[in-house]
């Protein structure tokens, strides 16, 4: 009995430790960890061949994305609309009736080449757009949002050091498996 639950004690900690996902190349996890390493209930899609991921961070809404060689393409945090700068704050309102137009999100985004602008998520009742904002508040561009559209290719969940439930309760199983096998084995 100690064997097994030492057993199931040393798979927890292993998938604890090691749980990475196969779907995610190992330089964009690497990249991602060092940039973002207090990083927690991260969320993965793929799209285009760009890996996006949505995470939480000392409480707050953030997202990156990455090339497949691990190269950092943009990170964002989310903020909270009275937060956004006082030129695209005056921008948005001007240009979109606020009557009409509810601002639903708002992220400051920062690429590679560590240029600085904010996209914007406003709904009206016909239509979501996402908007992008320079740091001056000119607007760059607007995308209407389908909401029924998915592009993704794929969803891969918590690549990083988090516990997948699913994944530890089958290796349980399977560690329970065996060990009943091996005691079978050994009474006949």
């Amino acid at each position: 009995m100690k064997r097994l639950i030492s057993l199931i004690f040393s798979i927890c900690v292993a998938v604890l430790v090691f749980a990475a996902n196969d779907n995610i190349p190992e330089k964009v996890i690497k990249s991602f960890n060092k940039k973002f390493a207090t990083a927690k209930k991260s969320v993965w899609v793929v799209k285009d061949g760009v890996y996006h991921v949505s995470f939480k961070m000392s409480k707050q809404e953030m997202r990156a994305a990455y090339g497949e060689l691990g190269n950092n393409i943009y990170s964002g945090a989310k903020l909270k609309p009275d937060m956004m700068p006082s030129g695209v704050k005056k921008s948005v309102l001007k240009d979109f009736d606020p009557d009409e137009y509810k601002v639903k999100e708002v992220w400051k985004i920062t690429d590679a080449a560590r240029k600085t602008f904010y996209e914007i998520i406003i709904q009206s009742d016909f239509e979501k757009l996402k908007l992008t904002y320079s740091r001056e508040g000119a607007l760059t561009q607007k995308e209407e949002m389908l909401e029924e559209e998915n592009n993704e290719e794929e969803v891969v969940t918590t690549p990083k050091k988090e516990k997948s439930a699913e994944r530890v309760k089958k290796k349980k199983n399977k560690a329970v498996e065996e060990e009943e096998t091996e005691e079978e084995d050994s009474e006949e």
